[in-house]
């Protein structure tokens, strides 16, 4: 075959490609997000049946493919090792038996940063005072969490355990940089009322009762 028809076979097979790729771009809700940094690509077939492989490529910078991606024989084809919140620019090629067409139109993708995982604390307070806030607390990785501690009247802070460890007898706690689930927990018992003395005394020839 003459290389003019090899030339159109091949400007034929981008020309589908810059079709399939537009269907790709349809597509890319269908991101595969059990990873954040592996991304799956499907696409139609090209109506030629002499294609038998599709390559991917994509880089960093528009028109600039330096890597490529994979090589399928299917209709889908996953690319992985990724970088959180870049930016990539993928085209495609196919392959037929003279030979593998030019790029196809581009699209670009950016990979979702993926949120940090959280933890959660537990507070509880005994009767007789309270402690805030309370129930299950959701801490984002890293940060910090106060908690405090109050008693009802008449009462006083018996002892606050954190992970069930005593921390005393504290009015307030604060957990940093979260890296674990925690718990938190406050006792209170009945304030004691305090005594005083009076000493009381009479001079001579008289008393004082």
């Amino acid at each position: 075959m003459d290389k003019s028809k090899i030339a159109n076979i091949l400007t034929f097979l981008t020309t589908r490609l810059s079709f399939l790729f537009f269907l790709i771009t349809l597509l890319m809700l269908l991101v595969n997000q059990s990873h954040a940094a592996d991304l799956t690509l499907a696409w139609d077939p090209s109506p030629d049946s002499d294609v038998s492989i599709y390559r991917v490529y994509y880089g960093t910078q528009s028109h600039s493919y330096t890597t490529q991606g994979c090589e399928v024989s299917n209709l889908s084809g996953t690319i992985t090792g990724l970088t959180e919140g870049q930016t990539y620019y993928y085209a495609a090629t196919a392959i037929n038996s003279h030979g593998e067409g030019n790029h196809s139109g581009e699209i670009s993708y950016t990979v979702p940063v993926a949120p940090p995982p959280t933890y959660t604390i537990t507070a509880s307070a005994g009767s007789n005072g309270r402690i805030s806030p309370s129930g299950t607390v959701s801490v984002t990785a890293g940060a910090s969490q106060a908690f405090n501690i109050t008693p009802n009247n008449g009462y006083v802070i018996a002892d606050v355990r954190v992970n069930n460890n005593s921390v005393g007898a504290v009015s307030s706690y604060t957990f940093s940089n979260v890296r674990a689930n925690q718990t938190i927990s406050a006792t209170f018992i009945a304030q004691t009322p305090t005594t005083y003395t009076i000493t009381a005394s009479a001079g001579s020839n008289g008393r004082i009762s």
